[in-house]
């Protein structure tokens, strides 16, 4: 049975440093997702967003060049959303290979994609000695109560 010196539930942006980190202490550090690598962040929050803002701020900048002598054209640019999405998935698919499984796999870090399983997670706890649990970029350090798992 593998023994953890750190299990880190949460693989969103607190969660992967917290994992990284004890890795590289060398820690043997376990991460418990229950959904995608990356958390909010990655994939409904900062990358999505501020890429769509980047789209938005170029539309802004092509409506507003000839306020500063540039002819961006003589027809007005075309709003459609398809492609302005593809740029955002685009953009998120940049920055996820160093949100990726095989990244933290090479790290020395053991992923387990547990979909919210609870037996998964118990199992997990019961053979380590500490545990971090992140939720919405805050992180917290809680003493295990491996007696109460047995």
């Amino acid at each position: 049975m593998e023994r953890y010196d750190l299990i880190v539930l949460g693989a969103g942006s607190g969660g992967l440093t917290v994992a990284a980190g004890g890795a590289a202490v060398g820690a043997r550090v376990a991460l418990l997702e229950k959904h995608r690598m990356g958390g909010d962040c990655l994939n409904y929050g900062c990358v999505p967003s501020k890429a769509f803002l980047r789209a938005a701020k170029v539309a802004h900048t092509l409506r507003t060049a000839s306020t500063y002598g540039i002819n961006a054209g003589t027809t007005a640019a075309r709003h459609d959303l398809k492609p302005v999405m593809e740029y955002v998935r685009s953009a998120r698919a940049r920055v996820a290979p160093h949100d990726s499984v095989e990244r933290f796999t090479g790290l020395g870090v053991d992923v387990h994609l547990c979909a919210g399983r609870s037996s998964t997670v118990i199992a997990c706890l019961r053979r380590c000695s500490s545990s971090v649990a992140g939720r919405l970029g805050r992180s917290s350090a809680r003493p295990l109560p491996v007696s109460d798992l047995r």
